[in-house]
């Protein structure tokens, strides 16, 4: 396995992410954003929001193209030295386990909650035949915070690059239940057509990895 933060490829190509969800409100939203415009991304869910609810908005993902990761079941911080190996195990298999449930694929990619101890996270998602640990370009676009859409676009074009893997939330983690996503769903609106004028494609994580590898195999 190995962390990743940005993949090196020739062309201007970024993978949107979303962290936090699935949420019956703004994963759906997104979704259809995403399908108006025609861009398949890369979504982390937490194992604590899938329900009967949510289950069916991710089956729904996955049929439209987008990829679903791990983003553990309930959040923790892996830089917690009170977080033992077996406890942090269990976080990434029971999301492991329900995730496999959905989609015929089971997931290869885990993105550490809040960002925090990504070696960590990569060498306990290694056990379970995880491909990557997913990071995100930097400054990330902070839209945790939910600042105005506008702030979170500017954000995120001043930092996009080549292979730039961005930062979003379609929902929250446990400690902020109920939080709204609308400044990212219409910033994710803006965004799309901004990036696209600048030249930018976009694509899934594992599309960016497979295109970097051969890129570096050639």
């Amino acid at each position: 396995m190995a962390v990743v933060s940005r993949f090196e490829v020739a062309r201007k190509v970024v993978a949107l992410t979303f962290d936090d969800g699935p949420d019956p409100v703004w994963t759906s939203e997104l979704l259809a954003l995403l399908a108006d415009d025609d861009v398949r991304a890369t979504f982390f869910a937490l194992g604590c929001w899938i329900n009967s609810e949510t289950r069916p908005i991710l089956r729904g993902a996955l049929a439209a193209g987008h990829e679903i990761g791990n983003h553990t079941f309930s959040h923790p911080s892996f830089a917690q030295p009170s977080l033992s190996d077996a406890s942090a195990s269990d976080e990434i298999v029971r999301t492991h386990v329900l995730l496999s449930e959905i989609g015929d694929v089971k997931p290869t990619l885990i993105r550490p909650p809040f960002g925090h101890a990504p070696a960590r996270v990569d060498r306990l998602a290694s056990e379970f035949g995880y491909r990557a640990t997913v990071m995100y370009e930097e400054p990330p676009s902070g839209d945790w915070d939910q600042p105005p859409a506008h702030t979170i676009v500017q954000s995120v074009v001043d930092s996009a690059k080549p292979g730039s893997i961005i930062l979003l939330h379609d929902g929250c983690d446990p400690t902020r239940r109920g939080q709204s996503r609308r400044a990212t769903v219409e910033a994710v609106r803006r965004l799309i057509p901004a990036l696209r004028a600048r030249g930018f494609e976009f694509a899934t994580v594992t599309e960016l990895l497979n295109e970097a590898k051969a890129q570096s195999e050639s």
